[in-house]
């Protein structure tokens, strides 16, 4: 977004924390590359991956708009460049230019909308069903071939990685997708 071309970017390598829940961000993240995860840990230390960002999403805005100290923390999936955009000028932003917040109300509301139906399959189906539309999920933001592990999936599924490898097995073997070192491959 030329919006934001003026303002420092920072670079983060693959699994990089970018901000640790309970931290104030200092900053908005204007996402120019790559994939940012929004997680929790659990009390045993488990990851779940909330949402991906994908490039040209602008977070955290709860912090942006309401001040809220973020309770998920943020890192980056692949190498990502994120521009750092100070609140006062966000805030600036979306008052001269109203059009700017109702896009990105439209892609909040989009976000939700996808939210609340993996918040339904997560806690209603079966874990080959949680399996399946955790991959239609990334197929939307990555296409037909990316890069993913077993133990990302299961971040994802709220799944054990050993019940992700089992289910990942039986989708190969009917010939759903192929998967090699991280690599899925949807058919």
């Amino acid at each position: 977004m030329e919006l934001f071309a003026d303002y420092p970017a920072k670079r983060f390598s693959t699994k990089e924390v970018i901000l640790m829940a309970g931290e104030p961000p200092g900053a908005l993240f204007y996402l120019k590359r790559g994939n940012v995860a929004q997680y929790v840990d659990s009390h045993e230390g488990k990851e779940l991956i909330i949402h991906i960002y994908m490039p040209g999403a602008l977070f955290p805005l709860s912090w942006g708009l309401n001040n809220e100290i973020p309770n998920f923390s943020l890192k980056a999936i692949n190498t990502c460049e994120v521009t750092l955009v100070p609140k006062k000028d966000f805030e600036k932003l979306i008052n001269e230019r109203p059009e700017e917040l109702i896009k990105l109300t439209k892609n909040l509301a989009l976000g939700i909308s996808g939210l609340a139906k993996r918040i339904e399959i997560l806690n209603f189906e079966n874990a080959q069903t949680r399996v399946l539309s955790t991959l239609e999920y990334l197929r939307k933001h990555f296409g037909e071939k990316f890069q993913f592990t077993h133990e990302m999936l299961a971040a994802l599924t709220g799944l054990t990685r050993e019940r992700v490898s089992i289910e990942m097995k039986r989708l190969k073997d009917k010939k759903v997708l192929d998967y090699k070192r991280g690599v899925i491959t949807l058919k």
